[in-house]
Order: structure tokens, then C-alpha cells, then sequence
């Protein structure tokens, strides 16, 4: 067997042999920040018995803008630590060794965890919309976004859609969306024929056994448990579901911020255009 053959099949192994980190970045790179709705001087149209009506409205806006200024930050601190990982990976060898963690890949994957810290954050941020949007009444310190996602239908979502939408089609697009964000939440990690499905499980795994005992990015005997001794992945896989699991999470926020410009048009508030890149 040559060399090449020998780096192809241990590329496999290692589950990178299609990961290209640049192509990655890139796709990160095209993520546009969020709109943040104009809260200068509003248009609406009410009288003056209406106006603490008007206000509460003005802060409902403000409070969306909150937290899509959160989200923006959070995502742009990801595309951060993954453009530091991805620079820093030129500074290792060719190709990673998962019972030999460098120190050189110690400061990848540093990045790494930050990148995937800030995610799941961006994902409770997502779960804070929805409590928002839909005024499900949870309070901020109490929610978790898993507990967003776990109804069993979608009749929490009734009422809202039916005063801001009110057309039968594009609300059933949204209450699909609900059921599509819950399956992908609770999809199974499987790793097969070169296509890694359940991105999302696979990363909690990840943070939840970096917040106990076990160390996801050391090898070594001090870091086995009742799970055994595993072995590291390599930074470009990890990359990789980072990466797929932030486009899914960007595109869940868009869409509800599209949701809140329906809301705010229906108070008669000047909000002109909603400007957002489609990632596909």
C-alpha cells in the first residue's frame, strides 16, 4: 500500500477525509448580523386612549431588539473562535494523531470549546425568542431550550399566528418549522458511509462531558470513566458539526425575526424592509 493510500485511509479513520476547514470558515463568513428594528422615532397609528397600549408595544420591540443584539454578538464571537481554530491548525501537524494531543492542537481545541459554548448559548437565546414571541410567560433564569422544544403540538402557537398571520398557510409553514427544530434538537448522532447525521446530539455529548469529569479533548488514563477510554476527535470534525449546527440555528432565527416584522407592521410601526442573506 503507498503513502497515499496510508493518508487516505487514515483521513477516513479519522472522519476529515471530506472536511475542507477553509470551505467551513467560508460559510460562516456569509452569515450577514441580524436586523435590528429601527427605535428611534415610531409611526403608528392609534389615539390617545391607546397610548399605554402604543408604549407597551414600543417595549416589546425593544425587548426583540435585545435579544437579537445577543445573538448577534453570540454569533460573532463563533465565527471568531472558529477563524482562530482554523489559523491555528496551520500552526499543527499535517495530520492528527487522538491518543497524542499536541499542545498545538490544546489551543485549537481551546477555541474550539469556546465556539461551542457560545453556541448553546445562542441556542437558549433561540428558546428566549419563542418565550417571547409566543408570551409563554417562563421566566428568563428558568428556561432552557430544550424545554421550549419538547410540546407535544403546537396549539401554544395558536392564538399569536392567528392575530399577526392569520392565513392558514403560512402558519402551518411556521408550526412545521416548530416540529422540524424539535426533531433535529433529539436527532440521534450517527456517523456512517462518510455522512454524519445528528450534528446537534453530537456536539451536547461534547459540552455535557467537558462540564463533568471527563476532558472530550485529552487522552489519557486519568480521563477514563465508566464510558471507557476514549479516543479525541479530530478538530476538523468537530468543526464541521459545529458549523452545520450554527447555519440550522441562524436560519430558525431568521425566520422567527420575520415573524416579529409581521407583529410589529400589524402595531402600524415604520419599520421599513426586512434585510436578511438566505444561507442555502
Amino acid at each position: 500500500m503507498s503513502n497515499h493510500d496510508d493518508l487516505k485511509e487514515l483521513l477516513e479513520m479519522l472522519k476529515i477525509h471530506n472536511i475542507d476547514v477553509n470551505q467551513l470558515r467560508n460559510k460562516m463568513s456569509m452569515l450577514t448580523e441580524f436586523p435590528l428594528f429601527p427605535n428611534g422615532i415610531f409611526q403608528f397609528y392609534c389615539n390617545n386612549v391607546q397610548a399605554l397600549s402604543g408604549f407597551n408595544r414600543m417595549k416589546r420591540l425593544n425587548d426583540a431588539n435585545t435579544w437579537i443584539s445577543k445573538a448577534n454578538n453570540l454569533f460573532k464571537f463563533i465565527k471568531f473562535s472558529i477563524d482562530l481554530s482554523v489559523d491555528n491548525l496551520d500552526k499543527c501537524e499535517n495530520v492528527f494523531t487522538p491518543y497524542r494531543v499536541t499542545a498545538e492542537y490544546k489551543i485549537v481545541f481551546y477555541y474550539i470549546e469556546n465556539a461551542i459554548f457560545r453556541l448553546f448559548t445562542a441556542w437558549d437565546v433561540l428558546g428566549q425568542m419563542y418565550n417571547h414571541f409566543y408570551d409563554l410567560g417562563i421566566k428568563i433564569n428558568r428556561l432552557y431550550y430544550t424545554k421550549i422544544f419538547d410540546k407535544t403540538d403546537c396549539s401554544f402557537m395558536d392564538n399569536k399566528l392567528n392575530s399577526v398571520i392569520g392565513y392558514s398557510e403560512p402558519i402551518n409553514f411556521v408550526k412545521n418549522e416548530y416540529i422540524r427544530i424539535k426533531e433535529y434538537l433529539n436527532e440521534t448522532y450517527k456517523y456512517e458511509h462518510g455522512m454524519t447525521k445528528g450534528h446537534h446530539q453530537y456536539l451536547k455529548k461534547l459540552r455535557d462531558v467537558s462540564m463533568h469529569r471527563d476532558d472530550p479533548h485529552s487522552f489519557t488514563i486519568l480521563n477514563s470513566s465508566d464510558r471507557g477510554l476514549s479516543l479525541v476527535d479530530a478538530p476538523q470534525y468537530e468543526l464541521m458539526n459545529i458549523v452545520e449546527d450554527a447555519l440550522i440555528l441562524y436560519q430558525y432565527i431568521t425566520n422567527l425575526i420575520k415573524l416579529y416584522y409581521f407583529e410589529f407592521r400589524s402595531y402600524g410601526f415604520d419599520i421599513g424592509e426586512i434585510q436578511i442573506t438566505k444561507f442555502e
